[in-house]
This record gives structure tokens, sequence and C-alpha cells, in this order.
């Protein structure tokens, strides 16, 4: 209904009677667009009133002239009122108002502005066009009740959206939708929750999209598609020109499967730490620590301010940062940003760094003999422990000893030698939490009056390699054996008492990779090898060195390699 002064009383000059009714079954209730439509926007139709109080074809053309009855009622835009005809089916509206105030035909308005828009819930969203210039089209949208409170969009004078425009919660209602979609500022990420519901992630919002229902130029309209099992594809324009305190706040559409709005809540300033979660426990290094935060209230990300009160700051950003390196220990994380009102927004989590024992692998000798009474054996040993930043420990932290009897070195590797007999050697690690960890090996030592054993020494490789050194990364790939390969050169050299320096068949190259390729990978000195791997990240190689001397004594020792992937 719309309020009428008396003096349009005396100008009833007549009545009509009901004759006939409409079928029922035609009939579409169009009384829920009868009222006074507010629309708040700085478009053609800056804070105009809509008022419908006039139902299509409610007279017969004979009442009018010839003229069809296409009366709605009357837009009063500011001091202006202009008539407004059009039509009504269903949930749509198709509205025209002319360009002069003293139009006044009850049918189709040739000239002028055209308005499209269907009910959402209480509300009406679309846009208007101008007659024959669809480039000038710009959204609409209007409410019978209070208009949505909206959160202030950045202070920014240019009418062409940026990606942090969009930052924040959308309330989203229509074309099947009622929720909240949330925005991070970067325009491809988002989330949708519907009312009562859980997040759907994924959702995706782009300006300017190729395939469009208007102008590809316009930098105002956007798409927004919500990959619920049935993907929901949103088209529609940002309110981009109003100079109203919801500057870039409300986007409109209509479409085939409805009408639809969404605008930027207005929410109070917040800042709740999401990750880590209070009271949780993470092993060093072993699992990286991501430090998000969710806030609200914002007009673009706030920077957010991270510190531990064991390692001080953390860190500082608009986005997630994360850590690794940890102290040992409990920490109170605190996260806090400036509150655009005025002081400080902080939270604050605890958590707990937590050790793991290390693991420790005896590699040398690689077995448990017999060996020579005065024999110096040679014991290496290797050394994990992931919640180091060099994943091992260092040669002080590992000793060697045999139970009962002596402690004989400290180091990942070591030589000693020992009189006739049976023995347990025992290899310890402890890291600097105190956790520990233990490998053995039995050996049986003999007096060797007739011979002395070979000694056996790899010089290239020098040492064990791990992953990620250069000089071990991939060559290539064998299309015919579908693996990747490293060519590596193998150097050794063996020495007997007896039989001097070895050479040839009597040194023999291994490795332990027998499921890639052949173990046996060649004798004599000095090699050039192509090492296999079926996996695209990394494989380890076990290669082993075996010297035999003229009596059949021989000896082994190894060197630990990975061949990888640069990535």
């Amino acid at each position: 209904f719309i309020e009428m002064s008396y003096d349009w009383l005396p100008r009833i000059g007549e009545a009509y009677s009901i004759l006939k009714t409409r079928n029922p079954e035609r009939w579409t209730n169009q009384q829920p667009f009868l009222g006074k439509w507010h629309s708040e926007t700085d478009t053609d139709l800056a804070r105009a009133d809509l008022a419908l109080y006039h139902l299509p074809y409610a007279f017969p053309r004979e009442a009018l002239g010839g003229q069809t009855d296409l009366r709605l009622g009357t837009l009063y835009d500011e001091a202006q009122a202009y008539r407004v005809n059009g039509l009504i089916a269903g949930d749509s509206l198709r509205a025209y108002f002319g360009n002069s105030p003293a139009a006044s035909s009850y049918d189709r308005i040739t000239a002028g502005t055209e308005i499209r828009a269907r009910r959402v819930g209480g509300d009406l969203a679309g846009w208007t066009e101008p007659y024959g210039n669809p480039d000038a089209r710009e959204p609409f949208f209007a409410t019978l009740g209070e208009y949505p409170e909206m959160q202030a969009a950045r202070s920014s004078d240019t009418a062409t959206p940026a990606p942090l425009d969009f930052f924040g919660k959308w309330a989203v209602k229509g074309a099947g939708l009622n929720g909240v979609l949330e925005f991070d500022g970067s325009i491809t990420n988002g989330t949708y929750v519907a009312a009562g519901g859980s997040p759907t992630p994924g959702v995706r919002l782009e300006r300017n999209p190729r395939t469009v229902i208007t102008d590809p130029d316009d930098p105002c309209f956007v798409r927004i598609t919500v990959p619920l099992p049935d993907p929901v594809v949103l088209d529609g324009l940002l309110f981009c020109e109003t100079s109203t305190p919801a500057k870039h706040a409300l986007i409109t559409g209509v479409t085939d499967d409805g009408a639809f709005y969404a605008y930027r809540q207005k929410l109070a300033p917040s800042l709740e730490i999401r990750s880590p979660a209070d009271g949780s426990s993470t092993p060093r290094r072993r699992q990286r620590i991501e430090f998000s935060a969710r806030v609200e209230g914002f007009t673009i990300p706030p920077v957010i301010r991270w510190e531990s009160d064991v390692d001080g700051l953390l860190g500082e950003s608009a986005e997630l940062i994360s850590s690794l390196n940890l102290s040992f220990g409990n920490h109170t994380i605190t996260a806090s940003t400036a509150n655009p009102t005025g002081g400080v927004l902080s939270d604050t989590v605890t958590i707990t760094i937590t050790n793991d024992p290390p693991t420790i692998d005896i590699i040398q000798p690689t077995s448990s003999g017999p060996f020579c009474a005065d024999e110096l054996i040679t014991f290496r040993a290797t050394v994990q422990d992931l919640n180091e930043e060099s994943n091992t420990l260092s040669d002080s932290a590992v000793t060697w000893r045999v139970p009962g009897v002596v402690t004989f070195g400290t180091g990942k590797t070591v030589a000693y030698s020992f009189v006739a007999g049976g023995y347990t050697v025992v290899a310890r690690a402890v890291d600097s939490q105190g956790a520990s960890a233990e490998d053995s090996i039995n050996l049986t030592v003999e007096d060797c009056s007739d011979n002395t054993p070979p000694v056996a020494t790899i010089t290239n490789p020098a040492e064990d390699f791990g992953p990620n050194d250069e000089a071990y990364a991939y060559d290539g790939y064998d299309d015919e054996r579908e693996q990747w390969y490293t060519d590596v050169t193998l150097s050794g050299t063996g020495t007997d008492a007896e039989d001097g320096a070895l050479l040839g068949t009597a040194l023999v190259w291994r490795t332990n990779r027998s499921d890639l390729q052949a173990a046996e990978l060649g004798t004599g000195n000095s090699v050039t090898v192509r090492l296999y791997s079926d996996s695209p990240s990394d494989a380890q190689h076990e290669i082993s060195l075996t010297v035999t001397d003229s009596d059949g004594e021989s000896r082994t020792v190894i060197r630990r390699i990975f061949i990888w992937t640069l990535i």
C-alpha cells in the first residue's frame, strides 16, 4: 500500500463491479510486490523509492481507450516522480519508467529505463538498463524493510574494483543460496557456508569473465562460482560508483535461475587464532606449524604480528606464516594487530613442541666376522634425528661400548681392536633432550697366525650422502627401462700385509638395490656405474666394496648415497 492524501478522494467519479473471475489455475500471487521499495544506491536510482501499488491487467482495455493495463506504480527519485509500468510474472519484475515525470500512459513505456529484478526473500535484486544501451547497465537493489548493514569498503576513489574489495564475509541470498561467502582478498579463493551448514571451500570469484551477459569490458561485472554438488554460477554487478558507506560492498544479479544479492557484512573488528590449535603438541621439525588467524570487520587484510614467549617474534604478515624451528617445550603464542577503531586486537594459544628419540643404525662392520685378534676394526653408524635442523646428531652424541667391559670410542666412525673372544658392541646416540637410541652387533674375534685379512677403503664417495646433494641428482630417464638414473664414479683401494696392493677382480662393487638392477656393479679400483631408481623423488643405494686376498680372506666397507630429482 501507499499513503495518499485525502485530496485524492473527490477525484473518484466512477466505480466498477466484478463480472467474472480469472481461472484460479492460471493465477499467480503478485501481491508480494506491492509496497514501497527503498533503494539506497548512487546509480540512476539514487536513494529512490519505488512505490508499487497497482497490479497489471486490473482494468480491461476498453476502459483505458484501448491501452493495455501495465500500470505498476510510481518511482520517486529525490524531487521527481516517474510513472512505472511493467509486468509481474512469478517472482520476476520487469518495470519501465520514462525520462519525463509527466508520462501518463498505461501501456508499455517505449523510452526511458527498464528495471529487471526478482524477489529474493523480502528484497528485490537485479539491474537497470537504459533503452538501447546495455553497456550502461547498472545494479539495482531495493528492500521493503531496513537496508542491509554493510561493512564500509576501502577508502579508494577509483570505481574499478581491486581484489581486496572483495575481502571479508558476504551474506548471499537467492539463486538457491542462503549463507555466507568469505573471500581472503586474493579474489580466487573463498568459502561458502550455508545457513546452518558446513563450509564449502573452493569458491571462485572472477572479474571480467570471458563469457558474460553484459559488456565484457565492464570492470564491475563479477562471476561467483560456488562448487556445490551442482555448481552455482552467479553473474552480477558490483556497486562500483556509489559514494555511500556501502562503496563496493553490494553485488546484485538476475539470471534464469533467479535473482541474488550479496553484501559484505558489517562486523565488529575481531581476531581469532585458527592455527595452531590451543593445547596442541607438535614434534619439532617433523611437522610444519602454520600460524593463521580469522579476522573480521576489516576492509583489507591486516598485518598480524606473531610472537612466542620463548622464541620472540615469529613473523609479521597479512597472510599465513609457518615455522619448523620453534624451541622445545611450552610456548604461549600471541597474534596481534591494530584495531581500526583504536587500540590493539590480540589472541593467544598455548602449544607444546615435543621431542622424538633419535635412531641409530650400525652399518659397519657388515658381518659378525670372524675378525683377527688385534685387527683394527672400523665401526660406522648412521644417526637420524628429525627434530634437528641437520636431521642428525654431532659425533660427540654417539658412543661405542662393550657392555660391562669398556667404552672404547666416541663418534659416528671409530676403530678398535680386540683380543680373541666373543663380543657384543653397542652404539648409543643421545639427543639434546636426553632421549636416546641404541643398536648392537655381535663379533667373533680369533687368533689369525697364518694370514692377515686385507683392508678395504672407499675413496669416492668419501662419505655417505643424503637427499638433495646436487652431485647425485638424476642425469636422465631411461624410456626402455622406465627408470631414472644417475652416473656415479666409484673409487677405492684394497691392501694386504702379504699381497700388497690388491687390483682387478680382487675388488668387487655391489649395490643392495637388486630390485632395480644387477647387484654386482663392477670390479677394480675405479668404476663408473649407472644407478637406477623407479621413484621420481629419490632412491637410496647402499654401495659396498669387498676386497679379497690370495688366501680368500675378505673385508667389506659401504657407502650410502641417495640419487634424486632436483625439484
